[in-house]
């Protein structure tokens, strides 16, 4: 019997948990946040995969986000993590679980210094840590067995975050790492600062923002090339950008010296995605029940 949404929905729940890379190797990994009012917070089995199975979201908050808020999600990506509940929840209800990548997010300001190297170590943790938690997500619902079976899992990450999930996809696809990459039902990548412009074959948000590219591309050298998703990957992708975003809509003209549509794109950048990711969220979901209902 389905019910009107998320908030709707007394049988199913989020459940929110936060994953070091240092806390994989330890039985009791696992911590249980503190839920806002309104999402319940359901007790059990890390995954649950029973009469309605399970979806698991995998999260990374942005640059210079403490891991301290919104269940150490960030802003943006817990307002996407929540869309994507409601859109996953509307019909017979199931399991949905958040989990928050620990890991440094450091701020951009430390790349203008000596930092740089401590920004890319935390963007690579970042990136071993969210597949340490891809796989072990992926054992416990192979453990399930066909209860949980398809692309079950959804990436989200907003900037600095969107980048780790962009690498992680990348990364799985150059190691041919096929049981992880066929468990990824879609990403959602907020203001991806790796987004390649006229990329084919991915979901943009909206539509128009495809001409453009992120800040990376700019500086190859630095942040290590240009990064353009396999055939295999790219359907998996929902990237969402806002026209003027200085992070993935980077314009090389407008970066030095300090200009007022720097300023504004950065504005845009902190501002334009804390409640608006142009669908993407409810589109990535979308596709992910289709996937695993046969649909």
């Amino acid at each position: 019997m389905g019910c009107s949404g998320f908030f709707g929905c007394p049988q199913a729940a989020i459940r929110r948990r936060v994953v070091s890379l240092a806390s994989l190797v330890m039985v009791s990994a696992l911590t249980l946040l503190a839920f806002p009012a309104g999402i319940a917070n359901a007790q059990g089995d890390p995954i649950l995969c029973a009469r309605n199975g399970e979806i698991a979201i995998i999260g990374a908050r942005g640059s210079g986000q403490s891991a301290n808020d919104f269940g150490g999600l960030g802003r943006e990506v817990d307002s996407a993590v929540r869309a994507i509940a409601r859109s996953l929840l509307a019909g017979d209800p199931l399991q949905v679980s958040a989990t928050a990548v620990d890991y440094p997010a450091e701020s951009v300001s430390v790349l203008a210094g000596t930092g740089a190297g401590r920004y890319w170590a935390g963007v690579e943790q970042g990136i071993q840590t969210t597949i340490s938690v891809l796989s072990r997500t992926a054992s416990e619902m192979d453990s399930k067995g066909s209860a949980c079976g398809g692309p079950r899992i959804i990436l989200v990450g907003y900037s600095q975050g969107a980048m780790v999930m962009h690498r992680v996809l990348n990364r799985l696809s150059t190691e041919r790492n096929h049981r992880l990459l066929d468990r990824i039902g879609a990403s959602v990548l907020i203001a991806d600062p790796d987004k390649i412009p006229f990329e084919q074959g991915i979901h943009m948000h909206p539509w128009y923002m495809g001409y453009s590219g992120g800040v990376s591309g700019n500086f190859p050298a630095f942040s290590g090339g240009r990064l353009a998703f396999a055939g295999n990957v790219r359907n998996k992708v929902f990237s969402v950008c806002q026209l003027g975003d200085i992070v993935c809509a980077a314009n090389p003209a407008t970066f030095l010296p300090l200009s007022i549509v720097q300023l504004a794109g950065v504005g845009t950048h902190t501002s334009a995605y804390a409640s608006n990711q142009f669908g993407a969220p409810q589109a990535a979901a979308q596709q992910v029940l289709r996937a695993v209902q046969g649909g």
